[in-house]
């Protein structure tokens, strides 16, 4: 671990900061309980206090070495006495040489000597504070490793699970298309032909998407149609799709697949149980803060077989989940003839993806 002064210039102009503070008390201390001259009391304190601060600064590796060489509890103490001598011993050392070559004055040459045990005590107290002050450096560095640790962790996981969601819409509606062809190859070869095409068409586009999580509302609504052709050649007219989508509401981002799982929802509801006309609409409008995406379509609650939300709805409520947190709304409504899903998601720009 590097010296918090030379990665964190805030801590170095903080430490210099204090010690100026301590300079100037230590000053006035000087100068009204032992009645010394102003002058050689804000000599004496600044030469004493500047010392140490560069002393202290060189604590810092004797700190590191006691955490990160981890000693032993009585290793530390036997670590910091040493320290602590060396240190304090220099600190007087060099001061009190400095101080009586600097200054020549009788009174001050004798405060000096009285004075020793005070700076001594001082040096004392102030290795103390230096060390606290370096442990909760270490304390608070440890936290923020941890928590942009567990933050990677968590980014891992969530695009994890997110992959695992993705993958698991493919398979489902590959599953029921396969079954379609399956059908296909007996009753109409043709159309068996025609479904192989776009199918093939749909899972190019979904391997291409599939490396970002965002496209855009237009690439998504492309995709749909795609899907909704391969349907078609299994139900003909009787599958109808209109859309409204207002203009600027082409380009903003969209989670990748978001449409599809949806869409094919509609279908299963309507035409898929019931072998009825349906008729499936998708609407999108925008306001200031978020996106509306609406879809429709018509069913007949006498031919449901599940009044479960299905694999896609699930995967879809998941996904969003863990994209938007809880800055989403999925709202899912039915009576006896109409089933209405409505998502509203917060607008995301370019940056933000």
């Amino acid at each position: 671990m590097y010296h918090p002064f030379y990665s964190n210039k805030t801590y170095l102009k903080y430490y210099l900061i204090v010690w100026a503070i301590i300079a100037v008390l230590n000053a006035i201390v000087e100068y009204k309980a032992y009645g010394l001259d102003i002058q050689f009391a804000l000599i004496d304190s600044f030469v004493f206090n500047f010392i140490f601060a560069v002393l202290g600064f060189g604590l810092w590796y004797t700190i590191r070495y006691g955490v990160f060489g981890k000693l032993s509890f009585a290793s530390s103490i036997v670590n910091y006495i040493v320290s602590a001598t060396v240190l304090v011993g220099l600190l007087l050392f060099i001061s009190n040489n400095l101080l009586a070559l600097f200054i020549s004055n009788e009174n001050y040459i004798t405060f000096l000597d009285k004075s020793l045990l005070f700076r001594l005590i001082s040096g004392v107290l102030f290795f103390t504070l230096l060390v606290l002050f370096y442990y909760l450096v270490v304390y608070y560095r440890n936290i923020q490793e941890k928590t942009k640790n567990e933050n990677k962790l968590n980014l891992l996981i969530k695009e994890a699970e997110l992959k695992s969601l993705k993958t698991q819409i493919n398979p489902h509606f590959l599953f029921n298309s396969l079954n379609s062809i399956n059908a296909l190859t007996i009753s109409d070869t043709e159309k068996a032909q025609q479904m192989i095409f776009k199918l093939s068409e749909f899972l190019r586009y979904s391997v291409r998407s599939h490396k970002s999580e965002f496209n855009t509302l237009s690439e998504e609504i492309e995709n749909v149609e795609k899907y909704l052709d391969i349907e078609v050649v299994r139900f003909g007219d009787k599958l109808k799709f209109t859309k409204i989508i207002e203009k600027e509401c082409a380009d903003i981002k969209v989670p990748f697949l978001i449409l599809q799982p949806l869409i094919e929802n509609a279908v299963k509801y309507s035409i898929g149980q019931t072998g009825e006309e349906s008729l499936i609409s998708l609407s999108c409008i925008l306001d200031s803060k978020s996106c509306v995406i609406t879809i429709n379509n018509n069913y007949n609650k006498l031919y449901t077989t599940d009044t479960g939300e299905g694999v896609g709805l699930n995967n879809i409520k998941k996904r969003l989940e863990l994209i938007y947190g809880t800055n989403f709304k999925m709202d899912i409504n039915s009576d006896n003839k109409t089933f209405n899903i409505k998502i509203t998601l917060p607008l995301k720009t370019n940056t933000e993806i």
